[in-house]
């Protein structure tokens, strides 16, 4: 399927409308700009995680070859399984899909309603999936170079540079550069070449067209694989023509064991220690909540489909900063400390996709580190989304969802503890509006 996204070059269909041509000019997209951030924190932001690797990974021997066609005899396209999450959908699943889309779970009640009320009147250039024209991500976030703070949306700033060696300006730091010529990171920029620009661009989310019915969709929507369709030339059916071919008998839906999961992804001690005591946790509330409301415990709906994982654990060294040895020097502070940096993800399954909920940042100094860190263990950075399901409440009043996390926690300090350490110290500050510590762009 053609699809718009990126710097791609795609030819418009003489199908489409003069307003929608329009509308969909392809943009350039925008570099990710958290300069002035800390590293590990740039690295952090990120979009709220689909298991990209289940899409990516689909063409696995266990998808026979018999079952991908090399290309197709109507539109003279490559048959790649995998193009979009939809072909491993029943036509009940794909149903629940389109109809969960128009709920717009997740989003403030505001933007829900509002979104509802479009559904109710969709025009020939809405997506078919979610009944709404156009689609907006949130405003990039701007760091400032110089001072690190964030430019607010809608502020002036000033730009130079590509790529990595990207800086920004916000205004009180441009006015104060007294010279002609500004340093940053060792490389020397010409104050009057710094590029003014104003913090609220925006970017569409990005539409892809159906090789059957040729109608255009977002990519979202459609749970489009982007990245399996690098050459443009891979045939794309969307939602409501896989349901009719399926339904004719012309196509059957790949198993879900064809593609990686989070159930595919390594296990640990760790994680199975979290994930065996979560289990045990829950089983206790849901037989709590049913003697509560004097009901047997399969009658009240419970988590399910719930997986935890340890999906990174590298060896790390702080560096002690020179102005800190100088102020213990008499106490003979180290110049170092190593510790092992991990991070912890929660995934359930919801709606025949997995969906990372909760992701939590860990650094733990063994025995092996000096004092005063010796045995202890951060926890740099949590954080979750609400999309956790059932959406219900403990009998101690708690979402679920916060039980939840909160035994994921529980669950990790006693693991801990098990293996030696004395103490966890917690990043207590949460962020700022508009911040995301893990999770790009909360709903």
């Amino acid at each position: 399927g053609f699809q718009l996204q990126g710097q791609t070059k795609v030819p418009f269909s003489d199908r489409m409308s003069k307003h929608k041509q329009e509308d969909l000019q392809v943009q350039s997209m925008k570099e990710v700009s958290n300069m002035g951030g800390s590293s590990s924190h740039a690295q952090m932001k990120q979009g709220s995680i689909f298991l990209q690797a289940k899409q990516e990974s689909v063409a696995s021997t266990s998808i026979c070859s018999s079952d991908i066609s090399p290309t197709s005899a109507k539109t003279g396209k490559m048959k790649i399984p995998g193009i979009s999450y939809i072909e491993f959908f029943s036509p009940r699943q794909i149903k629940e899909h389109i109809n969960s889309l128009r709920q717009w779970i997740g989003q403030s009640r505001v933007k829900a309603e509002k979104n509802q009320a479009l559904g109710h009147q969709i025009s020939c250039d809405a997506c078919p999936a979610c009944a709404v024209e156009k689609i907006y991500f949130d405003t990039r976030p701007v760091y400032c170079s110089s001072c690190g703070s964030r430019v607010k949306k809608n502020a002036v700033y000033h730009t130079t540079g590509t790529g990595e060696n990207r800086h920004y300006f916000c205004m009180l730091c441009y006015s104060d550069i007294q010279n002609d010529t500004v340093q940053i990171n060792g490389l020397t920029y010409s104050k009057s070449l710094l590029e003014k620009r104003r913090n609220d661009e925006q970017q569409e989310e990005a539409w892809v067209e159906c090789d059957k019915c040729e109608k255009w969709l977002h990519q979202i929507c459609a749970l489009f694989n982007v990245r399996i369709n690098d050459s443009e030339r891979a045939e794309y059916t969307c939602p409501e023509c896989c349901i009719a071919e399926m339904e004719s008998g012309e196509r059957t839906p790949y198993p879900q064991n064809a593609v990686l999961g989070a159930k595919d992804l390594p296990r640990t001690l760790l994680s199975d220690h979290i994930e065996e005591r979560l289990s045990e946790r829950l089983e206790q509330e849901r037989l709590d909540r049913a003697r509560a409301m004097g009901k047997c415990p399969h009658e009240v709906p419970g988590a399910e489909d719930l997986i935890v994982r340890v999906v990174s654990s590298v060896d790390k060294k702080l560096d002690v900063k020179q102005p800190f040895l100088e102020l213990f020097q008499s106490e003979g502070y180290p110049n170092e400390f190593l510790y092992k940096s991990k991070m912890i993800l929660l995934f359930q399954t919801i709606e025949g996709v997995e969906v990372c909920l909760f992701g939590m940042y860990v650094q733990e100094f063994g025995a092996e580190c000096f004092q005063p860190n010796q045995r202890r263990v951060y926890l740099a950075y949590l954080d979750s989304v609400k999309y956790f399901r059932p959406d219900v409440r403990t009998v101690n009043g708690e979402a679920l969802r916060t039980f939840v996390y909160h035994e994921i926690l529980i669950g990790y300090l006693d693991y801990c503890k098990k293996r030696g350490f004395t103490s966890c110290y917690i990043w207590a500050c949460p962020p700022l509006k508009g911040e995301d510590y893990i999770l790009y762009c909360h709903p």
